[in-house]
């Protein structure tokens, strides 16, 4: 075996191996940064290096990074210029863009709006809005690229929508918006607009450093929830066109689709971001169409022979609901009327307002009714309460909860039950 410097002089014979590392002079430094120009060169002497920027520093230079960044097109987006989809768009500021719609089949109610608002407000003051943004949750990244709203005219339904072309027009967007919302006794009408729309608002606006504004708001979402959860298995707005409006959309875009269609059209690509704007100016329209159908329940008086308003009739016990807020001669009609017919719900809802006018017979009568068509929790307790206190016959309180654990009830009311019961035999064991 040879050894080891043996076998180094033949490797360095045949020129394989390693030669020693000797300090490259000033030429031969030059010549390395001339083959590799992303390296920077070292400061002449005496000038102030900052820190972290050395040639020994970790930190890369700009000019290595820029090797790495994508390619830009120097060609202009399509977006840039390029006219929204439809007719009627005009630009009022770069990357907003703003178009008029005139609905004339759709009329103001003349009826009053105290079922829904004060009686001092003017239709004419209202401002129905709805927002397409490029997400369905809040969050300060969520943009509103499309902004529809509309009032009434002599003419009609005039809708307004303003669209942002690209991101750096949101600014002019929100105060072409406030300029058309913009008055103290203008009143926004939206759907579910005062748990999501006015806070996409309000924190765009707080985001560009202009100050939030507010005004009063209508959420048909409410009232209409009020009135229908009971008949419809849902209350959305599309569920209310459908049943209670006789509305039907052909070939609609389903609101979860509009922000990708959007960032399509950011991309310069075509895409269904016509079926946006359709979808946003038919919200606009629903929402006046709403806003009238419930101003004709609000005026319609429950009774055997009166006319009523076209379309799925709400709950008599949600017509109840919305007048208390308002009127309790007008809920009291509703209770009876629905009772009248047969709703449980308004049987006991009317016992608790006979209660509370003081009227004991008359609601110890509701009871009795409610419980002659089977065992009823509200009903039965209300009973026994008034057989205890009133009348002082702890027998028949006793006897009017006699049953009621075979219904299912929950915890804390067959906890209840059977507190009640205990309390009463141990009066009764002491008579």
């Amino acid at each position: 075996m040879s050894t080891l410097s043996q076998r180094l002089k033949r490797l360095r014979d045949s020129g394989k191996a390693p030669q020693s590392k000797t300090r490259p002079t000033d030429s031969t430094q030059q010549d390395i940064h001339n083959e590799n120009p992303s390296l920077e060169s070292s400061p002449p002497k005496g000038s102030a290096v900052p820190q972290g920027t050395g040639p020994s520093s970790p930190r890369v230079s700009a000019s290595r990074l820029r090797r790495f960044a994508p390619s830009v097109s120097k060609e202009k987006k399509k977006t840039d210029g390029q006219r929204p989809p439809g007719e009627g768009w005009r630009e009022i500021a770069p990357c907003v863009w703003e178009r008029s719609l005139e609905y004339h089949h759709v009329w103001r109610s003349p009826h009053s709006l105290r079922f829904l608002l004060p009686s001092d407000c003017s239709e004419m003051n209202l401002r129905f809005y709805d927002l397409e943004t490029t997400g369905l949750s809040g969050g300060a990244g969520n943009i509103a690229f499309l902004i529809g709203l509309g009032w009434w005219t002599p003419q009609g339904l005039q809708v307004i929508q303003l669209f942002l072309a690209d991101y750096p027009g949101e600014p002019q967007l929100l105060e072409r918006y406030q300029e058309l919302v913009d008055g103290e006794d203008a009143i926004q009408v939206s759907f579910n607009g005062k748990s999501f729309d006015s806070h996409v608002l309000q924190a765009r606006f707080l985001l560009n450093r202009m100050v939030p504004f507010s005004r009063r708001e209508l959420d048909l979402l409410h009232p209409s929830r009020r009135l229908w959860k009971e008949v419809l298995p849902r209350t959305d707005l599309q569920t209310l066109e459908r049943e209670v409006l006789g509305v039907h959309r052909k070939d609609d875009l389903p609101g979860s689709e509009a922000p990708e269609a959007w960032f399509t059209w950011l991309k310069g690509e075509d895409g269904p971001l016509e079926e946006v704007f359709r979808h946003n100016a038919q919200d606009i329209v629903s929402l006046a169409l709403l806003l009238t159908h419930l101003q004709e329940w609000g005026c319609f008086m429950p009774s055997d022979d009166g006319l009523e308003p076209q379309g799925m009739a709400p709950s008599s016990f949600g017509m109840a609901r919305q007048w208390q807020m308002v009127d309790e001669q007008w809920m009291r009609s509703w209770l009876e009327w629905g009772w009248k017919r047969g709703e449980r719900r308004c049987g006991q809802e009317l016992g608790f307002f006979l209660k509370r006018q003081g009227q004991r017979q008359e609601a110890q009568q509701i009871w009795k009714e409610i419980l002659a068509t089977g065992l009823n929790f509200v009903a039965a307790v209300e009973l026994a309460k008034d057989y205890e206190h009133r009348e002082r016959n702890i027998p028949r309180a006793i006897e009017a909860l006699e049953g009621l654990e075979m219904l299912p009830l929950s915890p804390s009311h067959r906890q209840a039950l059977r507190y009640r019961q205990a309390r009463l035999l141990g009066k009764l064991e002491k008579e």
